[in-house]
């Protein structure tokens, strides 16, 4: 974790599964996660990451060979928008000890929130028995 701190980018290559605890790491000190399958982000944390293209970014098998220099060639803006979304959706990646009455939500009120959500719409129910 020490050397994400001072790194704009953080390689995340897929391991056994799709899912890996490093990208979280990353998001949590501001390091762009950069993953090199889109199903490492796609469908797996929608409710805490809707936009992953908006927090990451996607090295195409086309320019593996060369990482670093895609890397560099990604404009300035882009970086900084990337490194903003990051900033505004990190609480709600983590659980909070204690939280101020107008904090953002964090990551437990992400998830009460869309089962409150799929209670309301009756999606809860038709979820559960299908268990």
């Amino acid at each position: 974790m020490q050397s994400y701190l001072g790194a704009t980018f953080c390689l995340q290559p897929p391991g056994d599964t799709a899912t890996r605890k490093g990208i979280f790491d990353s998001l949590m000190v501001g390091c762009i996660p950069v993953i090199f399958d889109e199903q490492q982000l796609e469908f797996q944390y929608e409710l805490h990451i809707p936009s992953p293209e908006a927090i990451s970014v996607l090295i195409s098998k086309e320019h593996q060979d060369n990482i670093f220099e895609y890397l560099e060639s990604i404009p300035t803006e882009r970086v900084r928008a990337l490194r903003d979304a990051i900033s505004k959706m990190g609480h709600s990646l983590q659980y909070a000890k204690e939280q101020p009455l107008n904090a953002d939500p964090d990551a437990l009120d992400v998830a009460i929130s869309h089962l409150l959500d799929l209670e309301e719409s009756g999606s809860y129910m038709n979820c559960v028995r299908s268990m």
